[in-house]
């Protein structure tokens, strides 16, 4: 499942293709960060399936393709946080399966990294300042 850029992306040789074409795709009867984060939740399961937004083997990436940004992929993470149980299984877009606190401990670390740059920031240091 994934949202119909996704597929064509993948078609079009623009995304890593370890895997088989998505053979359910969205478009906009649903709504995402970007077309590579959708969260989908299955209730009775209590499993949720993250998409991009979410990794388990590292900080989530955007896509240069999709146009995100970290601080869009952690405003989905504090939405993710906000509704979903705590108790739920988490299917990332990639990595290991994980859980609730995964996905806290990932956000955490990005508002940290917004923080630190907000605060050099602050101090007239820009993103391409050195040292």
């Amino acid at each position: 499942m994934a949202h119909e850029n996704v597929r064509r992306r993948m078609e079009a040789g623009k995304c890593d293709r370890h895997t088989t074409l998505p053979t359910v795709v969205f478009s906009t009867e649903m709504s995402s960060h970007t077309d590579g984060d959708s969260l989908v939740y299955f209730r009775n399961a209590a499993v949720a399936a993250t998409g991009d937004a979410f990794t388990s083997n590292g900080l989530p990436a955007y896509s240069k393709y999709a146009g995100g940004n970290m601080l869009g992929d952690n405003d989905e993470l504090h939405k993710f946080i906000e509704i979903l149980p705590a108790d739920v299984k988490v299917i990332p877009g990639h990595g290991a399966l994980a859980s609730m606190a995964d996905v806290r401990a990932t956000s955490q670390a990005l508002d940290g990294i917004r923080d630190a740059i907000a605060a050099q920031t602050a101090k007239g240091k820009s993103l391409t300042s050195s040292a």
